[in-house]
């Protein structure tokens, strides 16, 4: 199973990197401050997609990563104009809702085991056996052995992940989400869910499959510096064929990644492109113009967004991202 599995952290880190706009660890200040923001380039061209055909709105769909350089990343004029542009805004989540004290409350209910438990008591053998090898390291990435005994197995892979975008310099707090919330002002912004409706995904994975993702997130660590650069690489440049096999590799070669990705991605597209269509379609929204950002990978592969909203009839145009 080890070995089987090895080739499934892409998977896992692109996921969680794409997929969730708030981010659910803590690291610490100085984790913030030690990452060397020259590893990240900060121009990027990511998927940027025009979608009409109805009889109302025009969508701009953009494909975000939910982390990034210091200095926040350099859009194209072509994005620019669209968020300048844009009559109403539809995102993920709503982040501004994201508070210290809700978000705490959340994770104190759904991402921290019940009294008197201990992740060692939820986790394999061998996965207990690596976070015991790997103590200086994690107490290093902000998670010392009281914090960590705590954590259920899903929630101690996410903020080992957010520490490791740390460590390169890159944040959640400078995502792409934020530099639109900033030139919002007064317009309307749609949230596609809730932040608790994204914590409560990874909360509701099977025991196993939360062991997985925690197992190789840890057999992972010496790699993971490279993973992570090798995905933004991919989303800055606006590689799409790229990102799509970084999100499944490995997937295939383990059935409950595979219904991992079918939650995490599959899923939600088809109940964001119910929310979309009365956007597309209703006569009331005719003229205006809507910039959808969500993860990259809403908007890669045969799932995507972009396919099922095709599928519909609707007309979908890559626009120039220059």
């Amino acid at each position: 199973m080890l070995i089987l599995i090895r080739s499934s952290a892409v998977a896992i880190v692109a996921l969680v990197a794409f997929c969730f706009s708030t981010g659910c660890g803590h690291p610490s200040e100085s984790l913030r401050e030690a990452g060397d923001a020259s590893t990240a380039d900060a121009r990027a061209t990511p998927p940027y997609y025009r979608v009409d055909g109805g009889r109302g709105a025009t969508l701009l769909l953009l494909g975000t990563i939910h982390i990034g350089p210091k200095a926040g990343w350099s859009l194209s004029p072509a994005i620019e104009s669209g968020i300048a542009a844009a009559d109403q805004v539809a995102l993920e989540v709503d982040l501004r809702l994201a508070t210290e004290d809700a978000v705490s409350s959340l994770v104190a209910e759904l991402a921290l085991l019940g009294p008197g438990q201990k992740i060692s008591d939820v986790v394999a053998p061998e996965t207990a056996k690596l976070l015991e090898q790997e103590d200086e390291r994690l107490t290093r990435l902000g998670v010392p052995p009281g914090m960590r005994q705590r954590m259920k197995p899903w929630f101690m892979a996410t903020v080992l992940g957010e520490s490791i975008y740390s460590e390169i310099g890159l944040s959640s707090e400078a995502a792409v989400e934020y530099r639109i919330l900033e030139a919002l002002d007064d317009r309307p912004l749609i949230a596609l869910e809730t932040f608790e409706e994204q914590l409560r995904i990874f909360d509701s994975l099977s025991p196993e499959l939360q062991d997985v993702m925690l197992r190789e997130t840890l057999m992972q660590l010496d790699e993971a510096r490279q993973t992570v650069e090798e995905l933004v690489l991919a989303w800055r440049t606006g590689n799409e064929k790229e990102l799509a096999r970084l999100a499944r590799e490995g997937i295939d070669e383990l059935p409950e990644l595979d219904h991992f990705y079918d939650v995490v991605l599959g899923d939600r597209n088809r109940r964001w492109v119910k929310q979309l269509r009365p956007l597309l379609d209703d006569r009331s929204h005719a003229g205006e113009s809507v910039l959808v950002a969500v993860g990259a990978l809403h908007l890669v592969g045969r799932d995507s967004v972009v396919e099922q909203l095709r599928a519909k009839g609707y007309r979908v145009e890559k626009v120039s991202r220059r």
